[in-house]
């Protein structure tokens, strides 16, 4: 049976999934404060529910350390706590409208959050920091935009993708911010395809509450993936997305027939990553091969044939 308490967290309803994360839930009715339309709605949440239940969408752009400090710095300027909240207009200077979040809700994640910040990571960092250094009241509440996508990491990335570039259009981004939606394609393709991955249940890790996006090698992350072929756009750009799994599959027929000694230096560690590789037949991520690694083989991605370490 369900319990909802003081803070409106729904305590037992928490969801096991098969890869062992668990979604944390939170009542979502009891924290919207009007809806917008459909799918979108005001929701004001505490600052310690905003940093435990809220994640950080994967494709996001890199947390900018400078961005951090110059919005830490102004918050501690203002020296108040409700410096967050647009609600309260009882001086003007406390109201700041630029600290409102914008968040993505998936009832269907299967990670540790429901909850994504689509734009507002630098915030959250910020909000983060100050509550562990005991700098900002962990009950005040911060406001948020919300809007709902089921499956945002899964069938509507494109959707979320969109939305993403839709909320950021007023900012000088420079291209390289916005995830390309060839390589979110890719990833997804190569997922699908049981040449490159024959399960990808045990071989591709998705846990969006891994925010290093690592997996143990030779398994592999989807934001590694992801990252690989983001920030080598240019070698695939003129490329479809078939033609780049068609050329994966010539560069891990390049690379499962090597011998072992050929791929790794002979340690114990490399050769249980040569087992497993060779047990899931899956050879896209042996990053601690010199030869082998991913950030060799995706120089070649356009001429696979011209792969011959």
């Amino acid at each position: 049976m369900n319990h909802q308490n003081a803070r409106g967290y729904v305590d037992s309803d928490d969801e096991t999934h098969d890869n062992g994360t668990t979604a944390l839930n939170i009542n979502i009715r009891s924290k919207t404060v009007y809806n917008i339309c459909k799918n979108k709605s005001l929701i004001k949440i505490t600052a310690i529910e905003f940093i435990q239940f809220v994640g950080n969408w994967i494709y996001n752009r890199e947390i900018d350390p400078d961005k951090v400090k110059e919005l830490k710095e102004q918050y501690l300027a203002n020296n108040r706590n409700d410096f967050f909240n647009i609600m309260d207009n009882d001086n003007d200077a406390d109201i700041s409208p630029a600290w409102i979040v914008s968040v993505v809700y998936d009832k269907e994640a299967t990670g540790a959050h429901k909850l994504f910040v689509i734009d507002g990571q630098h915030r959250r960092e910020v909000i983060r920091q100050l509550l562990e250094e005991g700098k900002i009241n962990s009950e005040i509440e911060i406001l948020c935009v919300m809007y709902s996508i089921d499956n945002c990491y899964k069938e509507n990335k494109k959707k979320t993708l969109e939305l993403f570039k839709k909320i950021n259009n007023n900012l000088q981004l420079k291209d390289t911010d916005f995830p390309k939606i060839l390589a979110l394609q890719v990833v997804e393709a190569i997922t699908k395809d049981k040449d490159l991955v024959l399960d990808s249940r045990k071989i591709i890790r998705n846990d969006v509450n891994n925010q290093g996006g690592v997996a143990h090698e030779p398994l592999i992350h989807e934001r590694e993936l992801y990252t690989l072929f983001n920030a080598n756009y240019s070698l695939i750009e003129n490329l479809s997305c078939e033609e780049i799994i068609a050329n994966l599959k010539i560069i891990k027929q390049r690379i499962c027939f090597k011998d072992f000694e050929d791929i790794y230096a002979n340690t114990p560690q490399n050769i249980k990553r040569y087992a497993k590789a060779r047990k899931y037949s899956f050879w896209l991520n042996l990053r601690s091969s010199e030869k082998y690694k991913p950030s060799e083989w995706i120089k070649y991605i356009a001429r696979p044939n011209d792969f011959n370490p």
